[in-house]
């Protein structure tokens, strides 16, 4: 899932809906990943099957798109820890780069192989387009986002 769906579905939603609703809007399947990723990231939370934007929620439906990418952002680095182990990989290492199959290998930890596999693509996915790092397929390794001056 990408997360420009996360936000489209953000942006079309009242700050209070059932999740039928929800999904009828969006044209989807009650098993929604968007309502696992809003909650993984304290977007909305989810009670009786009615779903409600927290406060984060509701400040990324009513941002701009660079707002948006910032709360993101934020979100990610403060929810998700293989996130901010990446995020301290990278900064601890000289040339600024991590490989992928350091976070591969990570995944594979916790999942089934195809499973890491598609945890891996929704990690670049949500990562790369909230610019918060980027990744080189053919070399297979992740870089800081912004290129910034490091200290000697």
């Amino acid at each position: 899932m990408e997360p420009a769906v996360l936000r489209s579905a953000l942006a079309a939603q009242p700050s209070r809906a059932f999740l039928v609703d929800l999904a009828l809007l969006l044209g989807l399947s009650l098993e929604l990943p968007i309502i696992d990723a809003g909650e993984l990231l304290g977007l909305m939370e989810v009670d009786n099957a009615q779903l409600e934007l927290t406060e984060a929620g509701q400040r990324l439906q009513d941002a701009d798109e660079e707002e948006q990418q910032q709360l993101l952002r934020t979100q990610l680095l403060a929810r998700v820890p293989m996130v901010r182990q990446l995020q301290e990989a990278l900064d601890a290492s000289p040339r600024g780069e991590v490989d992928g199959d350091t976070v591969l290998d990570r995944l594979n930890e916790q999942f089934t192989d195809q499973e890491a596999e598609v945890v891996f693509d929704t990690f670049i996915s949500w990562t790369r387009s909230c610019g918060l790092f980027r990744y080189n397929r053919e070399q297979d390794r992740f870089k800081r986002a912004a290129a910034e001056p490091r200290e000697s």
